[in-house]
C-alpha cells in the first residue's frame, strides 16, 4: 500500500515538473505562428525572391529575428558579416539586420512576416496575434 503511494506521489511530481518545465520554455518563446509550415514557404519565398538578410551575432535584433523564424531559420537567405566582412562591405552594409532584395533595395531593421511575406509576393497568412507581437518589438529595431 505504502509503495503504491510512493509510487503515484513520484509519477504526479515527475508530471508536475515536466509541465512547469514546458511552460518556462514558453514563457521565454514569443507565440508560434498557426502552422510552422508557413514559416517554411516564407523562407522559401525568400530565396526564391532573392532577398537576403545581412546581420552579426553581436546584433540583438538580428538574433531576435533569427529567434521568430525559429528552426526554420536555416532555410532563410543569410549572410554572417562577421564571417565575411568584405562581402558586406561590397554591399555597404552598415546597420544590421539589412535585408536586400533583388532590386536592389534594402530594407532595415527586424521585419514582420506579413512585411517579408509581402516583399516576396508570399501567398501565406500568419497568424494577426503573432504579427502584431513581432511588429511590436521590431521598431526600427536595428544595430
Amino acid at each position: 500500500m505504502h509503495y503504491r503511494l510512493f509510487t503515484v506521489i513520484i509519477i504526479l511530481l515527475i508530471v508536475a515538473g515536466g509541465g512547469y518545465v514546458f511552460f518556462a520554455q514558453q514563457k521565454n518563446t514569443v507565440v508560434a505562428p498557426n502552422d510552422i509550415s508557413e514559416l517554411i514557404v516564407l523562407a522559401q519565398c525568400l530565396r526564391e525572391h532573392d532577398i537576403t538578410m545581412y546581420g552579426s551575432r553581436y546584433c540583438q535584433y538580428c538574433e531576435r529575428q533569427k529567434k521568430s523564424f525559429g528552426a526554420t531559420w536555416d532555410y532563410v537567405p543569410y549572410v554572417e558579416c562577421e564571417s565575411n566582412k568584405e562581402l558586406c562591405a561590397q554591399k555597404n552594409i552598415i546597420v544590421y539586420p539589412t535585408w536586400i532584395l533583388a532590386d536592389g533595395s534594402r530594407i532595415v531593421g527586424e521585419q514582420s512576416f506579413e512585411k517579408l511575406a509581402n516583399l516576396s509576393d508570399c501567398p501565406v497568412e500568419f497568424n494577426k496575434e503573432y504579427d502584431q507581437k513581432v511588429s511590436a518589438t521590431c521598431g526600427a529595431g536595428a544595430c
